[in-house]
């Protein structure tokens, strides 16, 4: 992957965190346990590190193909951003927007070989 095409997954890595942490900032205002949230949170931070610390390395895989799952993920946090804005019981939307995280430490994982 070219330089680009690195800043442009590191940079979808930042905003999909961008949401966690407003999730999570969600939850705490309606008084909520956020304490999963901030797991998945702290995940995908040591995911972004490592990538950071690898952006010199050879990263296989397809950056379109990685990119677009990103953006995927990112789509599906929000709509789970807007049914927590709306409904009392949250823990349905909380284990979908965990079960996200691990979709981006997969799709991570395989650029990095790991």
């Amino acid at each position: 992957m070219n330089r680009c095409q690195k800043l442009d997954i590191l940079d979808r890595l930042i905003f999909i965190r961008g949401k966690y942490l407003k999730l999570e900032f969600m939850l705490k205002l309606d008084d909520e346990d956020a304490t999963t949230i901030e797991d998945a949170t702290a995940r995908l931070a040591g995911r972004i590190e490592d990538i950071r610390t690898q952006l010199h390395d050879r990263w296989s895989g397809s950056a379109n193909r990685t990119t677009a799952e990103l953006r995927k993920i990112s789509r599906r946090l929000q709509k789970v951003i807007r049914t927590i804005d709306t409904e009392t019981d949250v823990a349905e939307s909380i284990l979908k927007a965990v079960g996200y995280v691990d979709d981006v430490l997969r799709i991570t994982g395989r650029i990095l070989g790991v």
